[in-house]
């Protein structure tokens, strides 16, 4: 169920209470595992991330390579972070993963909540090329993903992170 949306209708707060957990795994890996928040971590250029989609599972080496740029999803502006797949055969996200976290693993097993899936970028990619998935369907994937700070959704809306 659905509460409000951010001021920039980039993110939805649910009614449901958070977790400090990210689930950290393949799509279709029921025996997966958990690694908990131990905070907020504001993206660099060059920086390395994770992101984390509910279709496509867990993809890591996606470089950050543009800050700050305004997207209209249909909804109005945004400031967007670029993350680029640096693994050959490998895609940042596909259509569907949405909504989902981007994260920077830390050494000590717990993760930066970095921003939030908001869309994937050109050139588009379909079938075999992205790679296994749960729904491929006519979805599009890339190696290009568009994400908004955790930082930012959690301020705009008064909200903290929910660590464990």
């Amino acid at each position: 169920m659905q509460w409000s949306d951010s001021p920039d209708r980039q993110a939805s707060l649910l009614s449901e209470p958070g977790s400090q957990w990210m689930y950290d795994g393949a799509w279709n890996n029921t025996a997966g595992y958990s690694k908990s928040f131990s905070g907020y971590h504001d993206a660099s250029i060059n920086d390395y991330v994770c992101t984390s989609g509910g279709n496509s599972g867990v993809h890591c080496n996606i470089k950050v390579g543009y800050m700050g740029f305004m997207w209209n999803d249909g909804y109005g502006y945004a400031s967007q972070i670029e993350g680029y797949q640096m693994t050959n055969g490998q895609i940042s996200a596909i259509q569907g993963d949405s909504g989902g976290p981007v994260l920077l693993p830390y050494g000590n097993g717990t993760v930066g909540a970095v921003g939030m899936i908001q869309a994937i970028a050109g050139p588009l990619l379909q079938g075999a090329a992205c790679g296994s998935v749960r729904d491929a369907g006519p979805n599009y994937c890339s190696r290009y993903v568009w994400f908004t700070s955790t930082r930012t959704i959690a301020n705009s809306l008064g909200l903290s992170l929910v660590t464990g």
